[in-house]
């Protein structure tokens, strides 16, 4: 594994993300290790998860004002029982499963 300082990061960005694709990169601090620089994939992969790349792109706009008012839902425990966040849970849940029907048929 090899390591850099600190002042490297800025002077030798290039490098320094070049060496991180291959393998995990240690940046040091007064000599001592500080910070490990990585490919996101390697860090996904420690991570145990995949990532979808321009999946959100692809979303509908229907689709993404659901996930968008979800979001700002007030969530408290009223209104996760009574209020609106279940009023707008069957209308997404049904086109979050047609977009991803229709992402199946692409891959």
């Amino acid at each position: 594994m090899q390591a850099f300082r600190v002042q490297d990061m800025q002077k030798q960005a290039s490098v320094l993300q070049e060496a991180a694709m291959s393998e995990p990169v240690i940046i040091t601090y007064h000599d001592r290790p500080r910070l490990v620089l990585m490919s996101m994939q390697e860090y996904d992969r420690l991570r145990g998860r995949r990532r979808v790349v321009g999946a959100a792109g692809e979303l509908t706009g229907s689709v993404i004002d659901q996930i968008e008012a979800l979001a700002e839902a007030d969530v408290d425990a009223e209104n996760s029982r009574n209020g609106e966040l279940v009023d707008l849970w069957p209308a997404f849940l049904i086109q979050l499963q047609a977009w991803f029907s229709a992402m199946a048929t692409f891959s």
